[in-house]
């Protein structure tokens, strides 16, 4: 079900996309240097952990996921394969029911490229490109409505103020809206940022591009290393990740080259990073990224402005997983049931917060286990 390479790897043709935008550097809020960093265990910085398991029933087994969105009861699972949207308890992870209205018809999605929880309205959104629009449903699964978008493009996307939606563009094709970032307000295009410059012949899509956090969202362009905050009428350079010219270089992103093994065995050749996968928390952000044939685990204090290296990562409880969600001051990481089965026989650094009788009512083939991680102050 679960892949353990932390990249998702999809390859499109003719991808128009952008790398680092000119910026200037003394607007940047957080500058965070890579060869600053400071080594440590897993252990000297976690706090604590615990784990749901998602239940695994007839009804709602769980092929591959796509998307997490949570809620202070729920946790709500959007499948890739366009198997709908799974509802579990927060708590417990008892299934609660299975959402879905794949279709062509009134009322119902052609796929889902991305969806958004409005808990307070008890509404999640799903976004379907290629239909155009976004449509709603309670947390019954009944229809609400749907709002037509005047694009195909748009991937992810999340809600700044009720009224306006902002749209994360990184497909392929986008002459007439040929931008990474849009913002649309009744359905109309509102404001367009980063010009994507010219295609490319691949994509390797990494987690969280974009991202809300307490009403704020943050936004990455492909294969960059600047982490934009967006508002209503602007964007804004917050975090820069300073890889000092250890980044991917435009040679290599804009080759005549389509197969992905190709690619990376060039990045390898010439000893550049590449895959930046960022996560922003309240206080801290959990980063990786690849370099010459190792994934690197990172912690950056938003307060302290300190960046800490896990050294040991591959070594204990969150091994092949990367923190992808978060939650309520955690870190929300997937895991394959065998693996955490492996991990407590095993007894990795963490496994300790694991309890036997948890452990033992795993099934090894069935749905993700889900573990919320707790880092210290750094």
């Amino acid at each position: 079900m679960l892949k353990k390479n932390f990249i998702t790897l999809i390859l499109i043709l003719l991808l128009t996309s952008c790398k680092n935008s000119s910026i200037d550097l003394s607007k940047v809020e957080h500058i965070i240097e890579i060869d600053q960093t400071i080594k440590t265990k897993y252990l000297d910085v976690l706090d604590s952990c615990h784990f749901v398991a998602l239940e695994t029933t007839k009804e709602s087994v769980i092929h591959e996921i796509n998307t997490i969105r949570f809620t202070n009861e729920l946790i709500l699972v959007a499948a890739r394969g366009d198997e709908g949207v799974f509802i579990f308890n927060i708590n417990n992870g008892k299934f609660i029911r299975h959402i879905n209205m794949q279709g062509s018809g009134p009322e119902e999605y052609s796929r889902i490229d991305d969806f958004y929880v409005r808990e307070s309205k008890r509404e999640i959104d799903i976004l379907d490109a290629t239909l155009k629009k976004i449509i709603s449903y309670n947390f019954e699964g009944d229809f609400i409505k749907e709002v037509k978008i005047p694009m195909n493009t748009a991937k992810e996307f999340s809600y700044l103020n009720e009224d306006i939606v902002f749209l994360n563009s990184k497909a392929t094709g986008g002459k007439k809206i040929p931008y990474e970032c849009v913002v649309m307000s009744n359905s109309k295009i509102r404001n367009k940022y980063l010009k994507i410059r010219k295609p490319i012949d691949i994509f390797f899509k990494t987690k969280n591009s974009m991202l809300t956090r307490d009403g704020e969202i943050y936004f990455r362009p492909l294969y960059s290393t600047v982490l934009y905050q967006v508002f209503k009428d602007s964007i804004y350079p917050k975090y820069y990740f300073d890889f000092k010219g250890d980044w991917l270089n435009d040679k290599l992103i804009y080759s005549e080259v389509s197969q992905p093994s190709i690619f990376i065995k060039k990045l390898d050749e010439i000893n550049k990073a590449a895959f930046l996968s960022t996560n922003v928390g309240k206080d801290k952000i959990a980063f990786s990224f690849y370099k010459n044939k190792n994934d690197y685990n990172l912690l950056y204090d938003i307060k302290t402005k300190k960046t800490m290296e896990i050294i040991d990562y591959k070594e204990c409880i969150s091994r092949y997983s990367n923190f992808d969600y978060y939650y309520e001051g955690k870190f929300v990481s997937l895991k394959e049931p065998s693996l955490i089965k492996d991990d407590f026989k095993s007894k990795v650094n963490g496994s300790q917060y694991l309890k036997k009788e948890f452990v033992d009512s795993l099934n090894p083939y069935g749905n993700p286990v889900l573990m919320f991680t707790k880092f210290k102050d750094i």
